[in-house]
């Protein structure tokens, strides 16, 4: 009997490593999701520059300091999240599964502190909400005036949303947006896949421009 506990208290003691060492490679430590956040936003950044669209291109960025909020563009709440989820499988197939889409709804039911550790080739900036508004208080136009008056080599103002992932953490969605001038300016849902270590932008779609 004492033979039996002996032996089934070493099979414990050597399977709860196993069990624990499996448990963190298939759960991202919270270093390792920040450095995979910092890298998605750095993809996108790179895309937004490389494809200015209507706006001047940027020679520093100028970054919002808080994410995004969630947004239905224009659907009915009672309707929201039906159509948004039908959207963005539209928009990016069968690789987009409904959690992935569930957690960057639920991410982005709040405002939140957008990371300041994103890595970038150009210089970057953080606006903050009560920046804008002095910046904007007399009018769209002048608005403008004043804000390449102090950030002269800027695309505009980009923002972005918190990111979404699914189970496995190797698919990935958010929003961004740029807004350029007062008909200037795009917003955008990005898909990425993680390969080989790497985050890949594999599709943008448009949602709205101005």
């Amino acid at each position: 009997m004492l033979k039996t506990l002996l032996v089934a208290g070493c099979l414990a003691i050597c399977i709860l490593p196993l069990k624990t060492a499996n448990f963190q490679a298939e759960h991202p430590s919270a270093t390792a999701i920040d450095a995979d956040v910092d890298a998605i936003y750095s993809a996108v950044i790179d895309w937004r520059t490389a494809h200015p669209g209507e706006g001047p291109k940027a020679g520093q960025l100028v970054l919002l300091d808080t994410t995004e909020k969630y947004s239905c563009f224009g659907s009915e709440a009672a309707d929201c999240t039906a159509k948004t989820r039908n959207q963005l499988t539209g928009m990016f197939g069968k690789d987009m599964d409904l959690r992935t889409i569930d957690d960057y709804m639920e991410r982005n039911a709040e405002k939140k502190a957008l990371s300041k550790t994103i890595p970038t080739t150009l210089a970057k900036s953080y606006i903050t909400e009560a920046e804008q508004s002095a910046l904007f208080k007399k009018g769209v136009g002048k608005g403008w005036q004043a804000f390449y008056a102090k950030y002269p080599k800027a695309g505009g103002i980009i923002g972005f949303s918190q990111i979404g992932f699914n189970e496995n953490h190797d698919r990935a969605l958010l929003y961004s947006s740029i807004g350029c001038g007062g008909l200037c300016g795009t917003g955008h849902y990005h898909f990425l896949r993680k390969e080989n270590g790497r985050w890949i932008l594999a599709a943008n779609s448009m949602v709205w421009i101005s």
